[in-house]
């Protein structure tokens, strides 16, 4: 697994949906800037990384690590945020 925050502009990876895309910023958080190879057109957009299914480092699939934003989710519902 590896730190969100680790991630920088060119790494490629899939999303979930089985879509491809390329990083586009190297900033760090919750959301990225991404463009996202469609079937007949490429996007770019903001994606959440929990919609990532991996990233290609190395040649090697790569889960992103998201506990971080887990736990700060969790806690939010727990205030009744």
């Amino acid at each position: 697994m590896i730190d969100p925050n680790k991630l920088k502009k060119g790494v490629r990876g899939v999303l979930k949906n089985g879509s491809r895309f390329i990083f586009q910023d190297n900033r760090r958080g919750n959301i990225r800037l991404v463009q996202v190879e469609g079937v007949m057109t490429v996007e770019i957009g903001s994606i959440y990384l929990k919609d990532i299914d991996y990233v290609e480092i190395g040649g090697d699939a790569v889960k992103i690590d998201l506990s971080r934003y887990e736990k700060i989710n969790k806690t939010i519902k727990n205030l009744g945020l």
